[in-house]
């Protein structure tokens, strides 16, 4: 029997060597670059928001932080409910319509969360990535709702940084009978 397969060259496997080193070299910069980012340093997001800026609005375009705007303090829980002009009754009826899919959502991100694992546990790579996006999906559907039901409750106006630290709070739970904003 004849072997009816290519021979391979040994010219075509050096001539895609400059190019993975160039990939690598480059991917290597990137991180490089970027590590500060990618550790947590959050100094270095002012600095990449503002290159965001740069690079999306013209020079003409540019907002300009006034210096008032930024020496402004923050409006307080208190503030924003009277200066909009909402009520006890209408933040409960909000919190309801909100608390519902909230946790309709986080019981199906637990489930598929539940179903990634087994899958994992199984071996089943296709099914376990498939779940996990899944679960990425419906956590993303369900985090917003719950951080404004937890503003609610709190009476506060953190940020969603410091609700996302604390994964206690994301279950919407009843409000209390007697609640007052």
């Amino acid at each position: 029997m004849h072997d009816l397969s290519f021979p391979r060259s040994a010219s075509a496997s050096d001539a895609n060597r400059p190019i993975r080193s160039n990939l690598l070299t480059g991917f290597v910069r990137y991180l490089r670059h970027r590590r500060d980012d990618l550790w947590g340093r959050h100094d270095r997001i002012q600095t990449m928001n503002a290159w965001i800026v740069e690079r999306i609005c013209p020079s003409s375009r540019r907002p300009v932080p006034s210096n008032a705007a930024r020496a402004a303090p923050h409006p307080s829980w208190t503030e924003v409910v009277a200066g909009r002009g909402l009520t006890a009754d209408s933040l409960r009826r909000r919190y309801e319509a909100e608390a519902t899919p909230a946790r309709a959502f986080l019981v199906a991100a637990l489930l598929s969360g539940s179903i990634h694992a087994h899958r994992l546990w199984r071996g089943d790579w296709s099914g376990a990535c498939a779940s996990l996006g899944a679960f990425l999906i419906l956590l993303s559907l369900a985090l917003p709702l719950a951080c404004r039901c937890w503003q609610i409750r709190a009476r506060a106006l953190e940020s969603p940084r410091v609700f996302l630290r604390h994964p206690s709070r994301w279950w919407p739970a009843s409000l209390p009978d007697d609640y007052q904003p």
